[in-house]
C-alpha cells in the first residue's frame, strides 16, 4: 500500500523515464556508430532504448533489465541505460534496487553527469535516504543537466539546480 504522499510522486516516477526519453541531449540513434563495432546502428540502438523504457515504464524489470544491460555493454559511457534499469527499479516499487543501479554505474560522459545525478538523487530519495540525496543535489552543476531533468531536481528540493 502505497502512501498518500507516494502516490504523486511515483506517477511522476513513470512519467519521468519518458521525459528522459524525449529530451536527452542526443538521441541514442543519433549518435555515430561505435568504431569497431559493426553490431547495431545508432537507429538500433535508439530503437532498443525505446523499447527498453517502455518496459521500464511498466515496471517490467526482467525486460528492462535485459535490454538496458546489453545497452550498457555497447554504450557503457552513456547515461540512458543506467537511468532506464533504474526507472523500471523506481516502476517497480524497488528504489533500493535503482540506487545500486547507480552505485554500480561505471563513469559516464561528463556532460551526462548531472541528469544521472539527479536520477541517483530521485533513487536515493524514494529509498528514505534523504540526507543522501541532499548532498547528491548540492553536487550538481545545474547548467549541465537537461532542462527537464533540472525541474525535476527542483521539484525534489534541489533549490541549487533553479527552475527551469
Amino acid at each position: 500500500m502505497h502512501s498518500p504522499t507516494s502516490l504523486p510522486l511515483s506517477r511522476h516516477v513513470r512519467h519521468a523515464g519518458d521525459r528522459a526519453r524525449s529530451e536527452p541531449r542526443t538521441h541514442p540513434q543519433d549518435e555515430p556508430d561505435e568504431p569497431g563495432d559493426d553490431s547495431l546502428t545508432g537507429a538500433e540502438i535508439g530503437l532498443l532504448t525505446e523499447v527498453g523504457f517502455l518496459a521500464s515504464a511498466a515496471g517490467d524489470v526482467e525486460r528492462a533489465g535485459t535490454i538496458f544491460t546489453a545497452l550498457m555493454a555497447l554504450r557503457p559511457r552513456r547515461a540512458f541505460p543506467y537511468i532506464g534499469l533504474a526507472l523500471a527499479w523506481l516502476n517497480a516499487g524497488k528504489p533500493g534496487e535503482a540506487v545500486a543501479v547507480f552505485e554500480c554505474a561505471p563513469p559516464v560522459d561528463a556532460a551526462e553527469l548531472p541528469d544521472l545525478a539527479i536520477y541517483h538523487a530521485l533513487a536515493l530519495q524514494l529509498a528514505s535516504r534523504l540526507g543522501e540525496s541532499r548532498r547528491v543535489l548540492a553536487g550538481i552543476d545545474p547548467a549541465g543537466a537537461s532542462p527537464v531533468v533540472r525541474r525535476l531536481a527542483h521539484g525534489m528540493g534541489g533549490d541549487a539546480t533553479g527552475a527551469a
